[in-house]
């Protein structure tokens, strides 16, 4: 699923990538960060696994 979205939008992805890898796009590097953040974010939290984040990270 990851790669036909990532060839629908005519990007390479890694193929050592981490557990998960997020995209941001922005007018500047903190736009697109921040924009990144805010997708990992709304995806942790639509998982279900932020709680295991805060747990593991002590927030």
């Amino acid at each position: 699923m990851n790669r036909e979205r990532g060839d629908a939008h005519r990007t390479t992805l890694e193929d050592d990538m981490g557990p998960i890898q997020v995209i941001g796009s922005g007018a500047t590097i903190n736009d697109a960060t921040q924009t990144a953040l805010d997708r990992v974010g709304d995806l942790l939290d639509d998982r279900g696994i932020v709680h295991l984040v805060r747990e593991q990270y002590d927030l």
